[in-house]
């Protein structure tokens, strides 16, 4: 419904909204025990997703987003009313970018909550639209830093790795995937060394395994 540019202009315009309210629940406090040294880094941006079902949805309304555009960058989803409802509710904001474009977002719920409480997965990733798909994208990646990359399997371990190595190491994630083609190509183009960290349980030694191959 609309090209390219507009679209990751209203992600852009999404991710300012959920910035300005990081400290507004606990969003902020929980990043700041997380992935200190965050607010100050030049690498890390992070907003909150209140828990109101519209707020995303009035905000952008009101500077004249379309309904159609919503859907289309997966910021809504129509609920069974067929009402326009926030895609993301009470969860911490990360933006999945590419050469500085919003694409979509990772979000994670409360930490205290599990999936016993039905608040949906630990991340929900933008659902598949025209301008991101999660196979083709490494959640962290920063190719003008020209640092050595480590694969992870989180976004937050990711910035972990960057925030604690001050330049040096750059974490890549592939957003609840296993490694696919299309993110081994685009680690390839940052380092020809680079290094694989996934957990030291059986399915990260898998996923470990099948990055080296790859």
């Amino acid at each position: 419904v609309a090209d390219q540019e507009r679209l990751t202009h209203i992600n852009a315009m999404a991710m300012d909204f959920y910035a300005a309210r990081i400290d507004t629940g606990w969003a902020g406090t929980y990043l700041d025990d997380r992935l200190p040294g965050w607010r100050t880094s030049p690498h890390v941006t992070a907003g909150y997703a209140s828990a109101s079902w519209t707020a995303l949805v009035d905000h952008l309304g009101g500077r004249g987003v379309t309904d159609d555009e919503l859907l289309e960058t997966g910021l809504a989803t129509r609920a069974r009313t067929g009402t326009l409802i926030d895609r993301f509710r009470d969860r911490v904001i990360l933006p999945i970018t590419h050469e500085h474009q919003v694409l979509g977002f990772v979000a994670r719920r409360h930490p205290a909550l599990t999936d016993d409480d039905r608040r949906g997965p630990k991340y929900l990733n933008t659902a598949d639209t025209v301008l991101f798909h999660k196979g083709a994208q490494l959640h962290g990646a920063i190719p003008e830093l020209e640092a050595v990359p480590v694969l992870v399997e989180g976004p937050f371990d990711a910035l972990a790795v960057t925030l604690a190595s001050q330049g040096r190491y750059v974490g890549v994630a592939p957003l609840g995937t296993a490694l696919t083609d299309e993110q081994a190509r685009q680690l390839a183009t940052l380092s020809n060394h680079p290094i694989v960290a996934t957990d030291a349980d059986l399915p990260g030694r898998v996923a470990a395994e099948r990055a080296f191959w790859l």
